[in-house]
């Protein structure tokens, strides 16, 4: 492990001098941006999980897990629990009609 390191930190070195000759520090930004990137995409994936609804809504419980939820058509709800932190997302101009129990 130590030999493949000491190979790793001799490239980097070499890389980081530039044609004159001269040492240059290598630049972090390339770094920050990957981590940038890493975070930007777990974040992501986290909010990946998502629900699409249409139609008929009965005995449902809409969890901040399965958040958000896209509605992409007119709604009928009769019993339904939406627990706190969930997004309903509404893709156009649908009704939700709920029908008292």
């Amino acid at each position: 492990m130590k030999r493949i390191e000491a190979e790793e930190s001799s490239r980097l070195r070499a890389a980081s001098i530039n044609p004159s000759g001269k040492s240059r520090r290598l630049c972090h930004s390339a770094l920050n941006g990957a981590w940038i990137l890493a975070l930007t995409l777990a974040l992501a994936s986290e909010s990946q999980a998502q629900t699409t609804v249409c139609g008929a809504v009965v005995g449902q419980t809409w969890t901040k897990a399965n958040s958000p939820y896209l509605v992409t058509c007119d709604l009928t709800v009769s019993t339904l629990t939406i627990q706190p932190g969930v997004q309903v997302i509404f893709q156009a101009n649908y009704k939700m009609d709920v029908q008292a129990g």
